[in-house]
């Protein structure tokens, strides 16, 4: 038995694949047999974190136990449910639920959570999304966690007068925002956009700043807050709802969603404060706080569940091999242009029995 996990694959993975990837490569470590199947094949993926074991769908197993994501499930379980293939759906973002490739319908995608032995749900806010849609499968909810890499994210000697943000999520409100700061901040400090950089140099900016402005947009958890909260940062912004799980002061600090205003001055009355007293000690508990949550221990522990639930679902189940095509077959332009292709289509899963 192994655990198959099912992941787009982009050219540079972020956000939630990374999580996938961690998974995987963690339940390895603790000699769980995980694997991830990509969406498309011929495509080369990348080894951002090392080696981690991919697989075709010609080596589906009947005892396999599958991860489908949220914004798939219709899709997936529509052609595992037949086949009575253990799986379980894992919802990083709840704002996903109804998510589904225009040949699919409202219904299929109820069958997929209906049918799933379990749901993994990656935030409260995203297990109380599910219990909203789903109140009679509720008792099937698991709570997952996903590491932070504490080699990267931690507060470093010198602390300079940065205010680093990522543009990408709510952009006009960031335009908007960045825009009215550089009238009221100090001429000294400097505002600095994270975007489109490794996991390195992003981690380099928010050890160097002092302020991050948090642009979250119904977010399953959100990551970025946490990594500049670790890294020292003063947290100020939107929490997207997933933030909710550690969005506490000083850490972080709400804004409602679209007030400028507030933003401004919330923002230019803690540069008043970092200039009276630069010490980072109010943070110190809040921080201890975040690396326990979000350590990789804790991430451990959540996944050796995963995997005994997974193996009470793969139970009387034999090794014998499954025929299914679950991947997209790309040929060599389709390979070249598949990341496009991917994000033109409403879902990137085409599934059919073979």
């Amino acid at each position: 038995m192994k655990i198959i996990y099912f992941c787009n694959l982009p050219r540079t993975p972020s956000g939630g694949t990374n999580v996938i990837y961690r998974h995987v490569q963690q339940l390895n470590n603790m000699d769980i047999p995980a694997v991830i199947l990509p969406s498309r094949q011929g495509i080369k993926h990348q080894q951002s974190f090392g080696h981690t074991p991919f697989i075709s769908d010609n080596d589906i197993n009947e005892n396999d136990y599958f991860i489908i994501p949220e914004i798939s499930a219709a899709e997936i379980a529509s052609t595992l449910i037949p086949h009575s293939l253990g799986y379980g759906v894992f919802v990083q973002n709840g704002h996903y639920l109804s998510h589904r490739a225009r040949r699919f319908s409202e219904q299929d995608v109820d069958n997929a959570y209906q049918h799933a032995s379990h749901i993994f749900a990656i935030s409260n806010s995203t297990s109380a999304m599910i219990k909203l849609h789903y109140p009679n499968i509720a008792d099937r909810i698991q709570r997952m966690v996903c590491s932070i890499d504490l080699a990267h994210f931690y507060i470093p000697a010198q602390k300079e007068k940065i205010i680093s943000y990522m543009p990408r999520k709510n952009s006009h409100h960031a335009n908007a925002l960045a825009f009215a700061l550089k009238k009221h901040m100090p001429s000294d400090w400097q505002l600095v956009a994270i975007d489109k950089l490794s996991l390195e140099d992003t981690a380099k900016i928010l050890r160097k700043s002092a302020i991050f402005l948090s642009f979250s947009n119904l977010e399953g958890l959100g990551l970025p807050p946490i990594e500049a909260a670790l890294c020292g940062n003063y947290v100020i912004g939107y929490h997207g709802n997933g933030g909710l799980d550690y969005w506490c002061a000083p850490n972080f600090e709400t804004i409602n969603v679209g007030d400028l205003t507030d933003f401004v001055e919330k923002v230019t009355y803690r540069i008043a404060e970092i200039e009276r007293d630069s010490s980072l000690a109010s943070l110190q508990r809040g921080i201890q706080m975040l690396q326990q949550t979000y350590s990789l221990e804790n991430e451990k522990r959540h996944l050796r569940q995963l995997a005994e639930l997974a193996k009470a679902s793969a139970a009387g189940k034999s090794n014998r091999c499954v025929s299914l095509r679950m991947q997209n077959r790309a040929g060599f332009f389709h390979s070249l242009l598949g990341r496009r292709s991917t994000r033109n289509r409403k879902s990137g899963w085409q599934i059919s029995d073979v």
